[in-house]
């Protein structure tokens, strides 16, 4: 009898401990939502990591699109940008985002006015113009994949100053 009551334990934790990493696994990446796996550190910096998820490049996750990149760069530090969030940030990319725009514009935007900081919206705005020369998505497309990776590098640093 001791034996079967081991075993009979020992199969409620197994069940319960598959439940618990089902629970845990990051909708994004398919993976368990885990601070080493997936997650910018603190010494990685922001532009760098958002260079590689457009990429393809970072570790742990699939490629994402310039709004996703942008999104899930800052993810762990705000709360309103949750996994779904980021998932949703797929309809922005490639030009889809409202009016044409780019979608890493997008969602710097977005950051900032979920934070109430419109004045810094605005002002993202005008720098992006400065360094990328448009707004618009289609025109960027036709500067090539490198011109985007750079534009993605330069608005996650903007972000993460600000």
């Amino acid at each position: 009898m001791p034996g079967t009551m081991e075993a009979t334990f020992l199969r409620l934790l197994r069940g319960t401990l598959q439940k618990l990493v089902r629970l845990w696994v990051d909708p994004l990446t398919r993976r368990p939502d885990s601070l080493t796996i997936g997650r910018r550190s603190d010494k990685q910096m922001a532009g760098n990591f958002a260079k590689k998820l457009f990429l393809g490049q970072q570790e742990g996750y699939k490629r994402l699109n310039c709004a996703q990149a942008v999104a899930e760069t800052f993810r762990q530090e705000y709360d309103f940008l949750t996994a779904e969030t980021v998932k949703d940030f797929k309809k922005m990319g490639h030009g889809k985002a409202p009016d044409g725009e780019c979608g890493m514009l997008y969602a710097a935007k977005y950051i900032f006015q979920k934070n109430g900081r419109l004045d810094k919206a605005r002002e993202f705005e005008k720098h992006f113009l400065e360094f990328a020369g448009t707004t618009k998505c289609r025109e960027l497309i036709k500067k090539k994949i490198p011109f985007c990776a750079h534009c993605i590098n330069q608005t996650a640093e903007f972000i993460d100053k600000n």
